[in-house]
């Protein structure tokens, strides 16, 4: 049986066995934290044992993220494009989530211990570490966006060629015509030519007066070059 091209490459293994720890630590933390002598079991500061084993696997799982985070990086591969952007800013992503996050549980077993004063400092700390990881992200993003360009260019290049070709029919039978065909391959009747505006090359419907693009008279109209 042939294996996953993914899991042939180190990195990419490494980032689903870390993915698959952080639910393996979060749900066994839970499980932990709702036996009755862990709710019951209470530290200094009305601290419960259950909101500190699920402070330690939050906590755990997000350094397990950060790990995670830095694996699935490395096994992108950097051959430009859309990737290649999400790449360059997986990492400060990353670190902005943990700072996020951590800061929050960490606030929730230290706060019933910390001062006016104290939390004065916490916060501007935290404030701190959060502006500065959205500032390494936005330069990141800055940095990659280039790589974006050229994916949406790539897109507009190619998107022509991943629609359909629009064939009309044939008023005869109805049966569907090629481009550019000037009978029709199932019954043989002649298809009429398509008209052209001479003034802006538009296409025209048979018995127009004036062009519906721009608005001048149909004066005089000529096939267009597809079907000459």
């Amino acid at each position: 049986m042939a294996k996953i091209s993914c899991f042939e490459d180190t990195d990419c293994r490494r980032a689903a066995q870390y993915l698959v720890t952080i639910v393996a630590v979060l749900l066994v933390g839970y499980l932990l934290s709702i036996l009755p002598v862990m709710i019951r079991l209470e530290f200094a500061g009305g601290l419960l044992a259950a909101d500190l084993i699920l402070f330690v696997s939050r906590l755990t799982a997000l350094g397990l993220f950060f790990l995670f985070a830095r694996h699935a990086m490395a096994a992108i591969r950097d051959e430009g494009g859309t990737l290649s952007f999400i790449r360059g800013i997986v990492e400060p992503t990353a670190v902005l989530v943990i700072v996020v996050i951590g800061q929050g549980l960490l606030w929730q077993v230290i706060d019933p211990f910390v001062g006016v004063n104290g939390k004065t400092v916490y916060f501007g700390v935290v404030i701190t570490l959060i502006v500065m990881a959205g500032i390494w992200l936005v330069f990141r993003a800055y940095q990659q966006a280039p790589e974006l360009v050229d994916a949406a260019q790539y897109l507009t290049a190619h998107f022509p060629k991943l629609m359909p070709e629009q064939r009309n029919r044939c008023s005869a039978c109805g049966e569907k015509l090629s481009l550019g065909a000037k009978f029709c391959s199932h019954c043989g009747h002649k298809i009429e030519e398509a008209l052209k505006c001479l003034n802006c090359g538009e296409k025209l419907v048979p018995g127009q007066k004036y062009c519906q693009h721009c608005g001048k008279a149909v004066v005089a109209t000529i096939p267009t070059d597809s079907e000459r």
